[in-house]
């Protein structure tokens, strides 16, 4: 694959968990790397659940929903958030992810010996000397231009839990304009709403209300940027009012549906 070109890297953290530590679901406006140094991480983004482990490489696009569980004990898992790039991601799924080579493990050991040279709380890499950042940028660039477009790690697919929690998810998607509740939900399913609230908890670290809200923000900023009105938006997508889903609109995404169209407005 042609070499991606990073625009700048913005954050990075290096984790260790304890077994069963869960991150609770969530979206943001940078690209992300998981990379698994040591142990087993559930990674959850969208519909779709997968265990990943040492030496696999998972590069997930803006905007994506997503959530690690630790699934076994002593696991390690690095963070890198970068933006943009000049090159598509390469998949509907909206994420990459395949195990590195021996080679590609060693280029990434190096690359996490530049970034754990300094580390904040805050994740900010504004510290860093240049020379450290910018070995840091090219190494990763290295490694996100062979795992883009990739999809060699084998889904979770057996486990009931996991069907009920990807049926869900496809529910939700082909009723996203609609007003449902979790009764609603799992009554379709034929379980409980307990127990639907439990598999979300467990595969999102959240509630499953938050997921179909931030499900439908995530369609609403494509359709503000393909031009569509904040009034089509809103009733296509449900909401009772133009007033409530830019309420929700600006909690999820941190801005106003108006400016963020104005900010990101594409020709089709």
């Amino acid at each position: 694959m042609e070499q991606v070109s990073i625009d700048r890297l913005t954050r990075f953290y290096y984790y260790k968990f304890k077994e069963g530590y869960t991150f609770e679901g969530h979206t943001h406006s940078a690209w992300e790397i998981n990379l698994i140094t040591a142990g087993k991480m559930s990674v959850t983004y969208g519909g779709d659940v997968m265990t990943l482990s040492e030496g696999d490489f998972f590069v997930g696009e803006p905007w994506g929903f997503h959530c690690n569980r630790a699934v076994g004990k002593d696991a390690e898992m690095a963070v890198i958030h970068f933006e943009d790039t000049d090159a598509p991601l390469g998949t509907s799924k909206g994420y990459s992810v395949r195990s590195l080579t021996q080679d590609e493990f060693s280029v990434a050991r190096l690359m996490l010996a530049e970034l754990l040279r300094r580390r904040y709380d805050d994740g900010a890499l504004s510290d860093y000397t240049r020379e450290e950042y910018t070995n840091a940028k090219k190494l990763c660039e290295v490694l996100v231009s062979r795992v883009m477009g990739a999809s060699k790690i084998e889904l979770e697919n057996s486990s009931p839990k996991v069907r009920l929690y990807r049926q869900t998810v496809e529910f939700m998607e082909k009723h996203i304009g609609e007003k449902l509740t979790i009764d609603m939900i799992s009554k379709n399913l034929h379980i409980s709403p307990a127990y639907l609230k439990g598999i979300f908890l467990e595969f999102t670290g959240g509630g499953v209300m938050s997921y179909f809200t931030q499900m439908k923000i995530r369609l609403a900023k494509k359709m503000l940027e393909r031009g569509k009105s904040v009034s089509i938006v809103s009733d296509t997508l449900g909401f009772s009012s133009q007033c409530y889903f830019s309420t929700v609109f600006g909690k999820v995404v941190g801005d106003t549906p108006k400016n963020y169209q104005k900010c990101h407005s594409r020709k089709e």
